[in-house]
């Protein structure tokens, strides 16, 4: 444990969460966890109540509770801002300011991790809508341990491990050693970049089939407001980890897993090319086999990076030991410095892709 005796640390970003947030620090409150951890909210501009609520909040729990206010930026920068707090615990984890963390919440997580000795847990979650609660059904049966490339190809085959960062915890000495944070570009699929370069960093992943989260759907929310760019978004975030796993493991092991993956990510790209085809003035064809031609590129020996939709994104890719670029098969630097680049999504991807 770091020597200011923090065990965890829970990072929650709010932007008018004024009808929920109630709900969510109450539980983060109350946890049963006998060692000290903090939770971090972030008032990312909000012009409803959400801010009195939490200060209302930190009056009553100094001790547990830190609120940072700030204009509005988006999920990523929210979470980015509380990180330097957050790292001065053993570990990190999230939540979202309109879900309901299970009173073990944070026991159960920071268990598994310790028992394990895992630089990542996670752990299943509960589906709760109009009122009524179901557990995941599809995740990991009892409990498991991977090794952190096995674990963040879990990532992107999306079946019994999701990216979700409000069920996993993360060790602050691996995010430290990596200066793994959120890209603060994106405001879709954000999740899918950061857990899987954590998992892929880490020494050992544990899972474990015990539900410890109640995600809440509700209609308005960030991630069930359909947005026609979330298509670009989609793939950019498959690029990310593309280009990751190509860093420290080299082209060869990349190409393989997403080789593996073309059907498993056509397959969930489709609902967003849906979104976008009734905004663009593109036929479904079209973008089809637009998507067909980004996501091909993502299985090639050098994947390219001029005039793709997802240059601006990999160029904020954080890397470290940069002596290994010279000795890469494909020189990261070189390809984004000669990419063009897309400065925004839209009918502009269509013209130029």
């Amino acid at each position: 444990m770091e020597s200011n005796g923090l065990a965890v640390a829970i990072i929650v970003p709010c932007r008018n969460v004024s009808t929920t947030i109630a709900k969510t620090m109450k539980a983060l409150m109350e946890q049963d966890f006998a060692l000290p951890y903090r939770v971090i909210a972030v008032n990312d501009g909000s012009s409803d109540n959400t801010l009195a609520i939490l200060k209302a909040f930190e009056d009553r729990h100094p001790d547990k509770l830190i609120v940072i206010s700030q204009d509005a930026g988006n999920l990523c920068v929210a979470r980015n801002a509380a990180m330097p707090l957050a790292l001065e615990a053993e570990y990190v984890g999230f939540s979202d300011g309109d879900d309901v963390p299970h009173v073990d919440f944070i026991s159960s997580l920071y268990g598994l991790a310790k028992r394990t000795g895992a630089d990542c847990a996670c752990m299943n979650y509960r589906i709760v809508k109009n009122g009524i609660a179901r557990d995941n059904d599809q995740f990991f049966s009892g409990e498991k341990e991977m090794s952190g490339l096995r674990a963040a190809y879990q990532i992107i085959k999306d079946r019994k491990c999701k990216a979700y960062v409000w069920n996993k915890l993360f060790r602050s000495e691996m995010l430290t050693r990596t200066g793994i944070e959120f890209l603060v570009d994106r405001t879709y699929y954000e999740d899918t970049v950061f857990s899987f370069q954590s998992f892929l960093r880490s020494n050992k992943v544990a899972f474990q089939n015990k539900p410890i989260y109640d995600y809440l759907i509700r209609s308005g929310s960030l991630s069930h407001t359909p947005d026609p760019d979330a298509f670009v978004m989609h793939i950019n975030a498959y690029a990310a980890c593309r280009e990751y796993v190509e860093y420290y493991y080299g082209v060869r092991i990349a190409k393989r897993m997403f080789r593996k993956m073309r059907f498993t990510m056509r397959t969930k790209v489709w609902a967003d090319i849906m979104t976008a085809h009734t905004v663009y003035p593109i036929s479904l064809k079209e973008m089809s086999n637009l998507a067909s031609s980004l996501l091909g590129d993502l299985r090639k020996d050098r994947m390219p990076i001029s005039n793709r939709p997802w240059k601006k994104l990999v160029e904020g890719l954080p890397l470290w030991e940069l002596p290994k670029l010279s000795s890469r098969p494909s020189d990261f630097g070189t390809r984004v410095k000669q990419g063009l680049g897309l400065e925004n999504a839209g009918v502009a991807l269509w013209k130029n892709a």
